[in-house]
């Protein structure tokens, strides 16, 4: 299986992805895109709750720095991101506002050029970057990420659903 090396390894393979003329067949009609041709490039982003992003309006496909350190080892994570998002961007290309989202022309698109046409990642098949703060419930042990903390105080959502308790106030342990 193959796996990348770096970083700089997986920026190049996503311009080189994104350098390719995709066929796409709707209605009879043949499309052939090259992402690049009508404008859009690659840059890294910090999320941690997102493996990818297509900005539309900027023409941008983003990648997860964070995300990607993590996963070097994870080809296939890596290729389908990629391509999940070179899909938006034909999507929108080819069907305008109505290409956006994770809806039928996208699942079109994506399969067409090799994308699994999933919406999201599972984060059982990836390394997640650590959260600052973990918030447990001491009365039933329910633990939960975040990764930032406003001045309120939290109560647990599985002891108390439907409004703030303080007697079911999370503790906060500060990870970093």
């Amino acid at each position: 299986m193959k796996t990348f090396k770096s970083v700089s390894e997986v920026e190049n393979y996503a311009k080189r992805l994104l350098d390719v003329e995709y066929d796409i067949k709707i209605d009879g009609l043949m499309y052939h895109v090259n992402p690049m041709d009508v404008g859009y490039k690659f840059e890294w982003d910090n999320a941690k709750n997102r493996f990818g992003v297509c900005r539309y309006n900027r023409r941008v496909i983003g990648l997860s720095l964070p995300l990607v350190e993590g996963n070097l080892d994870n080809f296939t994570q890596i290729n389908d991101t990629i391509l999940h998002e070179i899909a938006h961007a034909i999507s929108v290309h080819i069907h305008g506002r109505k290409g956006r989202g994770h809806g039928e022309f996208w699942k079109h698109v994506a399969s067409s050029i090799g994308c699994n046409a999933k919406r999201c990642y599972s984060t059982k098949d990836v390394n997640t970057p650590q959260y600052k703060y973990t918030l447990i419930c001491d009365s039933c042990g329910n633990k939960s990420h975040a990764r930032r903390m406003g001045s309120s105080q939290y109560s647990c959502g599985k002891c108390s659903p439907r409004k703030f308790n303080k007697d079911f106030l999370l503790r906060v342990i500060k990870n970093y």
